[in-house]
C-alpha cells in the first residue's frame, strides 16, 4: 500500500514537531554556535582552521565552508546516529506504535515516514550549524559572504551523509538485537570503521578510488582534492597551530567534477540496501516477537548460570530486605537488578579477572585496562537512565531514604558494579606498579561520575555512550597527548592532569546533585 501524501505530510510533521519542540533542540542549536566558535579561531593567536604546510589558508568563503562542513561531517555521523535512533523506540515506550499497528499503514509506509522524518531533523540540524559557521564567518572571515557556496559546499557533502546516518538509524532500532545499548556501542566501532577506510586507500594509493563512493561524509574525497591542488599531503583541517611568519595562502576551492558528483550521488544510494534491511528486520511492534525472544533467552547458557550470573549472592535473604532500611541495602538491590539484566556482566568480570591477573603488566596498562573502560561504557550507561525511561522514579522515590540521596545511591551502584569488573586489574596494578594507582582510579572516578551525571542530565543512556566512547577514542589515538591520558594507561600524564580530571568529576557530581535537588523541588 502506497502512503497517501497528505497521510506522509502529517507523518513528517509530526516526527519534526516531537523533536523540535523538545528543550534538548535548543540546547543543540547552542551548542552548534559554540562548535562553529570553535572552529574559527581567531587567527591572531596563532590557530587557524585550514593550514596547508605550515601556512594558513585565507578564510575566503570557499576555504570556510570546505574546512567546516568536513569537521561538521564528521562529527554528524557519529552524533547524528544517537539523535535520531530512537523514534521506533519512542512509539514502542509511548504505546503508539502498537496502535499504529492496528491501522492500515503498512510497515514500509511507517518506516519510510520515520526516515524521512530523521533524514529531515539531521536536515535542519545541518542547516542551523551551517548558518552559524556563516555568522562566524562574517565576524573572522577575510572576504565576503558568499551564501552559495556554503549552500553547494555544505550541500554535498552533507546529503549523503544524512541519508547513510538516518537509514544506520533505523536499521539499528528495527533489528531486535541492535535496538539497545549494544546497538549503540556497535556503532560507534561501524563508525570508526567507516571513516577509516578511505583515509587507508588514500594513504597507501594516494586517491580514494573506490571508496569514495561508500564514503558518505566524503572526507576522503575531499582532502584527496585539497591534495591535488595543494600538491602536498601536509593539510591540517581543524583548529591546529601555524607559522605566524608565513604568509597566507589563498584556497581556490573544490572542483565539482562529473566524478566526484557520482561519487556524491552513489554515497547517497547506500541508503538504501540499509532501508531494505531495516523493513526485513522490523516486526511492527509484535508483542509475541518478545515473548518468544524471551523464552529462548532463558534457555541461553547465560541465563542459565544460576544466582550468580543474575547477582543473587550480593543479596542475602532474611534480616536484608527484612531488616531497617539502608542505603547500603538499596545499592546492593540496583547492582543485583543491574546484573539480571545484563548477565554479560558477570562474564566480564571473569574475563578482565583472567586477563588482569596473567597478562604482562605492560600489556595491562596499554591493551586491557583501555579495553575494560570500553567494555564498562554500555555495562554503566543505563543504571542511573532505567528509572526514568520505565517510569518507576514515583515508585522508587517512595522508598525510605532514596529520594534525599538519589545521586548518591546511583553513583554507588554504578561504582559497585564497575568495581566489580575493575577489582582485580586494580588489585594487581596496586601491587605491581602503585605508581600507576592514582591514575587509575582518576579514571574510574571520571567513568562512574560520567555515567552517573550524564544519565541524570538527560534521563538516556545514549548521551554518556556516545560521548565517552569518542572521548575514549581520541584518547586511544593521541598517546602523546599528556593532556587527554585521564587514566594514565600512556603513561605521560603529569599530577597536574590527574587533578584537573578529578576536579571535572567531582565537580559533576555536584551538578547532577544540585540538578536532581532543583528537579525534585519542581
Amino acid at each position: 500500500m502506497i502512503l497517501p501524501a497528505q497521510r506522509l505530510y502529517a507523518l513528517l510533521r509530526t516526527e519534526c514537531v516531537l523533536r523540535l519542540r523538545r528543550a534538548s533542540t535548543g540546547a543543540l542549536f547552542l551548542l552548534l554556535c559554540a562548535s562553529a566558535y570553535l572552529l574559527m579561531p581567531d587567527v591572531t593567536q596563532g590557530n587557524a582552521a585550514f593550514i596547508i604546510g605550515q601556512q594558513r589558508v585565507l578564510l575566503t568563503s570557499a576555504a570556510t565552508s570546505l574546512a567546516t562542513a568536513l569537521t561538521g561531517c564528521l562529527l554528524l555521523s557519529l552524533f547524528g546516529f544517537y539523535l535520531v535512533s530512537n523514534a521506533i523506540t519512542r512509539d514502542a515506550r509511548t504505546g503508539i506504535g502498537p496502535l499504529i499497528a492496528t491501522t492500515p499503514v503498512g510497515s514500509a509506509s511507517y518506516l519510510a515516514g520515520k526516515f524521512l522524518g530523521n533524514a529531515i531533523y539531521l536536515a535542519i540540524v545541518a542547516a542551523g550549524f551551517m548558518a552559524a559557521c556563516m555568522g562566524m564567518h562574517l565576524i573572522r572571515g577575510e572576504g565576503p559572504l558568499e551564501p552559495l557556496t556554503f549552500a553547494v559546499t555544505f550541500g554535498f557533502f552533507f546529503i549523503p551523509l544524512i541519508f547513510t546516518v538516518a537509514a544506520f538509524a533505523l536499521l539499528f532500532e528495527s533489528v531486535r538485537f541492535l535496538s539497545g545499548r549494544l546497538g549503540d556501542v556497535l556503532y560507534f566501532f561501524v563508525w570508526s570503521f567507516l571513516i577509516s577506510i578511505p583515509a587507508i586507500a588514500l594513504q597507501q594509493n594516494g586517491n580514494p578510488g573506490w571508496p569514495m563512493f561508500v564514503d558518505a561524509t566524503g572526507v576522503g574525497l575531499a582532502i584527496a582534492e585539497v591534495e591535488r591542488i595543494a600538491h602536498t599531503t601536509n593539510i591540517s583541517i581543524g583548529f591546529s597551530p601555524f607559522n605566524t611568519a608565513l604568509p597566507p595562502i589563498v584556497f581556490p576551492g573544490v572542483s565539482w567534477t562529473p566524478e566526484i558528483l557520482a561519487s556524491r550521488i552513489v554515497a547517497s544510494l547506500l541508503a538504501l540496501p540499509l532501508l531494505a534491511l531495516a523493513l526485513a528486520g522490523f516486526r511492527r511492534f509484535d508483542p509475541a516477537t518478545g515473548r518468544q525472544t524471551t523464552k529462548r533467552n532463558e534457555r541461553a547458557f547465560l541465563h542459565r548460570a544460576g544466582n550468580f550470573l543474575r547477582g543473587r549472592w550480593l543479596v542475602p535473604k532474611e534480616r536484608w530486605l527484612t531488616g531497617p532500611p539502608t542505603l547500603l541495602r538499596a545499592v546492593g538491590l540496583d547492582v543485583q537488578l543491574s546484573l539480571a539484566l545484563s548477565p554479560f556482566v558477570a562474564l566480564a568480570m571473569l574475563v578482565f579477572a583472567i586477563g588482569g591477573s596473567l597478562a604482562p603488566l605492560a600489556d595491562l596498562r596499554a591493551g586491557w585496562l583501555p579495553a575494560m573502560f570500553f567494555i564498562l561504557v554500555p555495562i554503566l550507561a543505563g543504571v542511573s537512565t532505567r528509572d526514568r525511561i520505565s517510569n518507576t522514579t514515583g515508585l522508587i522515590f517512595s522508598a525510605p531514604l532514596l529520594r534525599p540521596h538519589y545521586v548518591a545511591w546511583k553513583f554507588l551502584s554504578v561504582s559497585s558494579l564497575s568495581l566489580l569488573v575493575a577489582v582485580v586489574p586494580l588489585v594487581r596494578t596496586m601491587i605491581a606498579d602503585p605508581v600507576q594507582l592514582p591514575g587509575f582510579l582518576v579514571g574510574m572516578f571520571l567513568l562512574v561520575s560520567a555515567a552517573t551525571a550524564l544519565g541524570i542530565f538527560t534521563g538516556t543512556p545514549k548521551t554518556f555512550v556516545v560521548s565517552f566512547l569518542f572521548f575514549l577514542y581520541i584518547v586511544v589515538s593521541s598517546r602523546n597527548e599528556p593532556g587527554l591520558d585521564f587514566a594514565g594507561w600512556n603513561g605521560v600524564a603529569t599530577t597536574a592532569v590527574f587533578t584537573v580530571y578529578g576536579g571535572v568529576s567531582l565537580g559533576l557530581m555536584v551538578l547532577a546533585w544540585g540538578w536532581e535537588r532543583t528537579r525534585g523541588k519542581r
